[in-house]
This record gives structure tokens, sequence and C-alpha cells, in this order.
């Protein structure tokens, strides 16, 4: 292969611009804003995706005496309901494992008469939910606070 001056010039000449480029983009990728660090500490999308899960009996704290999977909203109506505190437990276990940081949220379950509240709160509201969801008994009225 002979290689004479105007194409060594021209491989060089490659060679930058492919080093430009490479430069340019990694500009114009550090430029755009990073996404949110925690994307699981968003109230609305942990309340959404708990309620709409189906768990065991034993699994919400309820022992049902079959190990089929129900819809954690009928569970937690009915817990709410007979006061038995499945509920509190359970969604104390979930949100101190998702969140990673124990208390640190308030959260308020009220169906028909009853109401239970799970976590201490305090400090600065970082994201909030109130919302209802349906369960085969009525509807469940949630709130959840994250600190």
């Amino acid at each position: 292969m002979v290689l004479n001056r105007r194409g060594f010039t021209g491989a060089v000449d490659a060679m930058f611009f492919i080093t430009l480029i490479g430069i340019a983009v990694a500009l114009l990728a550090s430029a755009v804003p990073d996404a949110p660090q925690d994307p699981e500490a968003d109230a609305s999308a942990f309340c959404d995706a708990a309620f709409r899960s189906k768990v065991t009996g034993r699994e919400f704290g309820m022992d049902l005496g079959d190990s089929r999977a129900y819809p954690v909203v009928d569970l937690t109506a009915a817990s709410v309901s007979l006061g038995d505190g499945a509920a509190a437990s359970y969604f104390g276990r979930l949100l101190d494992g998702v969140f990673e940081r124990p208390g640190s949220y308030l959260m308020t379950l009220a169906f028909g008469d009853g109401t239970v509240s799970v976590g201490s709160g305090g400090g600065r509201e970082a994201s909030g939910f109130s919302g209802d969801y349906a369960s085969r008994y009525g509807t469940l009225h949630v709130e959840l606070r994250l600190y």
C-alpha cells in the first residue's frame, strides 16, 4: 500500500473530525438536566403501584387460610374496617423498605368509620398524594406525605 502526503493528511483530518464530534456529543450529554435521583420518591407512583397490586393474605399479615393473591386495596379496606393493625404493619414495612428512611412518611388510610395512620412524618414535605381507590367493599381514601 502506497501512502502519499494527501492520504495521510486526509486520515489525520478524519480522526480530528471524529474527536471533535465526540467532544461535542459529550458536552451536549452533560448539559441535559439529570433525572431525579430517586424516581421512587414519588408518593403518587408509590400509591398507584401498591394499591393496584395483589399479595397473599400471609404477606399482608392476615391469616385467610389460603395462598390466593388478593388485591391490596381489598385487604387494606378490610384491615382498616376491622382495626386489626395488618394494614399499618404491611405499609410500615413496605414504605421503610422502598424509601429506606424509616418513619419519614405519613400515610393515612380511611375506610368507612375507620382510620389508620402509618409513620411519623415531620420535616419538609418532598412529595404528597391524596386519592381514592375502589375496593370490592367500598372506597378507600389514601393520603401519603413523604418527608
